[in-house]
């Protein structure tokens, strides 16, 4: 019996002591949060970033500084090393009417998918039903909730800001405990979010690049590719951008006879248009070049335009938005 009520007594103190003062780290509904952890490492540093409108709103080719984040803060919270640092943003919708847009349903998420190469587009994410993305939704919106109420702890007030918390790794409230050891949510997420910095971060001289999308819950069984937003850049000094919009799109072309075939890359939910001339259109601004008739819907793969013409010289441009 004495040892029951020592347990308990244990497990009253602990609950005391996170909710000790009233939070410092404020959240609010649809915010997104920006997550690092490090395997070893003994905190897991969280950001908040405001609302997700002002990132999908935001004027494609523009960018924004991630100014809540500082290369003081980051070398700080993981001791100077940078490499091997695993990061990623989310944000979700857990109901209308919780004070966001109301035209944006139930079960949205905004996600983050790592590059690969930093230099090329990842792969977008999928949408999913809305009960499948409600899951992943609640798992993110517990990481901004768990580490507002860990910032009234007495640990917390003390590593933590209005828009940051530095919440120990493993104690149930921080971001790792909901993204779980793959990084997908606890399994409720079709993929890992994490991109993690490599071995010479510090040395290569190369950002880490991650890719937003927007998933609207999907209706139709048919699981569409989510909408690309832009990108986070994470700088080896420790300092972050967003890049909005659709990335800069590298064409090839091939030619067969009189049939010219333009391939690109694309981006989720891009709308890509063939503009061309000929010579005597050159020193023209490309927008006023003709166009084909068709435009291609962005789906994350290689998609191409074919253009039949005996002009012998030719030029083509792809627009995307």
């Amino acid at each position: 019996m004495a040892v029951l009520l020592s347990s308990v007594a244990t497990s009253f103190l602990l609950l005391q002591n996170v909710q000790a003062q009233a939070p410092v780290f404020i959240t609010t509904n649809r915010d997104l949060v920006l997550s690092f952890r490090k395997t070893g490492a003994n905190n897991v540093l969280e950001i908040d970033l405001g609302q997700a409108k002002t990132y999908y709103t935001a004027t494609p080719g523009t960018t924004k500084p991630v100014s809540q984040l500082s290369s003081t803060l980051l070398n700080s919270a993981f001791s100077g090393d940078l490499t091997s640092l695993s990061w990623s943003v989310a944000g979700s919708v857990l109901h209308v009417g919780d004070g966001g847009d109301a035209s944006v349903p139930n079960s949205t998420l905004w996600v983050t998918a790592p590059r690969t190469d930093p230099a090329t587009p990842a792969t977008a994410w999928v949408r999913r039903s809305a009960s499948a993305q409600g899951a992943t939704a609640t798992e993110i919106n517990s990481i901004l909730v768990d580490g507002s109420q860990y910032s009234g702890s007495t640990y917390g007030v003390t590593n933590s800001t209005a828009t940051t918390t530095l919440v120990p790794a493993g104690n149930g409230f921080d971001a790792g405990s909901f993204l779980g050891a793959s990084g997908n949510y606890l399994n409720t997420f079709q993929g890992d979010v994490e991109n993690t910095t490599p071995s010479d971060f510090d040395t290569a001289g190369l950002p880490s690049r991650s890719d937003l999308y927007q998933l609207y819950p999907d209706s139709t069984s048919t699981q569409p590719p989510a909408k690309y937003l832009g990108y986070f850049e994470l700088e080896p000094a420790g300092t972050m951008v967003f890049v909005a919009g659709p990335p800069a799109t590298t064409v090839s072309l091939s030619v067969a006879g009189n049939t010219s075939t333009v391939s690109f890359p694309t981006v989720g939910q891009g709308t890509y248009t063939l503009y061309y001339t000929n010579s005597a259109g050159l020193l023209s601004p490309i927008h006023t070049w003709a166009t084909n008739s068709s435009v291609v819907i962005g789906d994350g793969k290689v998609d191409s335009f074919q253009q039949t013409s005996t002009d012998p010289n030719r030029f083509y441009s792809v627009g995307v938005h």
